[in-house]
Order: structure tokens, then C-alpha cells, then sequence
């Protein structure tokens, strides 16, 4: 079910956006909400779209859902992991499962490390940059795969 298209534009130059979406899985015993970003290019203006982001997070998604969020952070500083762990409990599942995070970009040669995925209420199992076809010719980033386990499974 989709919930939210949500403007976090923080100039005229760069249109910004979150898709926030509620997922009820087959035998799941927790809702998902995914949320799916793409932010700014300056750190001046991502770090405002992460107080939007948390803003937003803390009014709209319930504390007992799971929750994902990924996109194009556009962060190859590694600033968002600061903001979003401590503000909001989340996890970075790459730096988590393989101690750095993943390199996306550019698609023909990736470098930098521009797309997360981050988790609360869930367990990162597997994750992967899909490299070759057709991954590498349908954007200008590879995308990131992951495989997820709510953390109740583990209990």
C-alpha cells in the first residue's frame, strides 16, 4: 500500500524525493514500512533533507513496524550513517554484514559508495551490489540487493 510521495526538495536545482510504502509479508509477524530516497548532491542540503528524514520517520511510521530505507544517499562521506543510527536506530546492512559500504557507482566501474540500504526490526542475511547484465546498463548506479529476516525470527 503506498502512503506517502513526499516532496524533501531543498533547492530549485535539484528535485528531491521519499516513497514511503506499507508491507504486510506472507508469514511475517511485523508490518514493513520502505521507504525509498533519493537526496541532494551538497552535504549542506543532505543534511537537511536528514532532519526531514527523521522528522518525517518519527511522526509516520509506527515504532513496532520494521522499516527500510534506501535510495541514493549521494553520500560518499559517510555523514548519513551518523544521523540515521543515532537519531534513529538504524543500521547500514553492507557496512553491517561486510564492513564497508557498497560501491554503486559509477555502473561501468563502481568507485563510490553512493546508495545504502539501512534497516531497524530486521536482520540484513545477504547483501549484494547485482553487477553484469542487465544490472549495469539500466541506470547510472548498480543496484543493491538484500535479503532481510524480521529480528523476532531470532529471538
Amino acid at each position: 500500500m503506498v502512503r506517502c510521495n513526499l516532496d524533501i526538495s531543498v533547492n530549485r536545482f535539484e528535485s528531491r524525493g521519499l516513497l514511503h510504502c506499507e508491507l504486510q509479508l506472507p508469514r511475517w509477524p511485523v508490518t514493513v514500512s520502505a521507504l525509498c530516497v533519493h537526496l541532494n548532491l551538497l552535504a549542506r542540503d543532505r543534511r537537511k533533507q536528514f532532519s526531514a528524514l527523521k522528522d518525517y520517520i518519527q511522526r509516520a511510521v509506527p515504532a513496532d513496524h520494521a522499516l527500510i530505507l534506501a535510495g541514493d544517499f549521494n553520500d560518499w562521506r559517510g555523514e548519513a550513517c551518523d544521523h540515521l543510527s543515532e537519531d534513529l536506530g538504524l543500521q547500514e546492512i553492507f557496512h553491517h554484514l561486510h564492513g564497508h559500504y557498497a560501491r554503486s557507482f559509477p555502473a561501468r566501474f563502481p568507485l563510490l559508495s553512493l546508495d545504502r540500504i539501512y534497516v531497524r526490526g530486521l536482520v540484513p542475511h545477504h547483501a549484494e551490489v547485482l553487477r553484469g547484465a542487465p544490472w549495469g546498463a539500466l541506470s547510472d548506479h548498480l543496484p543493491l540487493a538484500a535479503e532481510l529476516l524480521p529480528s523476532i525470527y531470532l529471538h
